[in-house]
């Protein structure tokens, strides 16, 4: 029994199949549905357009069938704001070219303010004798996914990712390099630090580094110091510096970044009163 409802190729398809190469591909894009006028119209080789054409949408899938090379399947999604029109008659273009001309069981495709809005899946199946002379992309924006595909490969706001083991692109938190295997220091002040006592370690004039790979924290007390400055240097060179006044006794308070050194220098009569390293 013949099929009611076929495609075939067209002879500008059979065309374009048999002129593609390696260097020529052939870039299958939309799917163009109508109305055949009111009627189902007999798919023909000749054809270059649709009876009636109502409507044209990107594939969202063009792929090599697995089960079988010379094969290739392409979809589109008509999506919920595309309607008001039956479906009788579709056209698989690659550009301007149709490829593939056939007939479909007479179908409505309402409006969402019809009452009854609802998303339509087309796929035709193409045999071809070279698979690897399909440009097998697509155009990222004019591409729908199906409700059901998104529930199969996108998390609930209210869900969480049990099953995952790692990003599948690692990115970088902080500066630290993170793909959700395993937990990461984030290199932030405070965390996992201790205030220390230095005073009998550090001394005027002199530079200290902080060799850590996080920011630490500095404060000094003093009396007796009629201005002065802490100066820092990154690999050797100059990174800026801070000048302080005060006419009897005061406190400094600064940050040091990692890998980086810094001195405190003053006028005549500094009394260091303590030195303290969040480190």
């Amino acid at each position: 029994m013949a099929a009611t409802y076929k495609g075939i190729l067209t002879n500008n398809g059979k065309a374009l199949i048999a002129s593609a190469t390696l260097n020529n591909k052939i870039n299958y894009s939309h799917i163009a549905v109508g109305d055949g006028n009111g009627s189902v119209p007999t798919p023909l080789e000749t054809r270059t357009a649709l009876v009636n054409e109502k409507a044209r949408i990107a594939l969202n899938v063009v792929e090599i069938n697995p089960n079988n090379t010379n094969q290739i399947v392409c979809e589109a999604i008509i999506p919920t704001n595309m309607g008001g029109f039956y479906i009788r008659e579709l056209g698989l273009y690659a550009g301007s070219t149709m490829v593939v001309n056939a007939s479909y069981p007479p179908t409505y495709k309402p409006l969402a303010d019809e009452g009854g809005a609802r998303e339509i899946a087309l796929k035709f199946v193409i045999n071809v004798q070279n698979a690897d002379v399909i440009a097998l992309y697509l155009d990222d924006s004019l591409i729908y996914a199906t409700r059901e595909w998104v529930k199969s490969n996108y998390l609930g706001k209210n869900e969480n990712a049990v099953s995952a083991s790692k990003l599948k692109y690692p990115r970088k938190i902080a500066g630290v390099d993170f793909d959700g295997s395993t937990d990461i220091a984030l290199p932030m002040l405070g965390i996992d630090q201790t205030w220390k006592d230095v005073i009998g370690l550090r001394f005027l004039d002199v530079f200290y580094v902080n060799p850590s790979s996080k920011p630490i924290q500095v404060i000094i007390s003093y009396s007796y110091a009629w201005g002065g400055m802490v100066t820092f240097k990154k690999n050797g060179v100059n990174d800026g510096y801070i000048p302080f006044n005060s006419d009897s006794s005061g406190q400094l308070s600064f940050i040091v970044p990692n890998q980086t050194s810094y001195k405190v220098s003053s006028g005549d009569g500094m009394e260091v009163l303590s030195w303290g390293e969040l480190s």
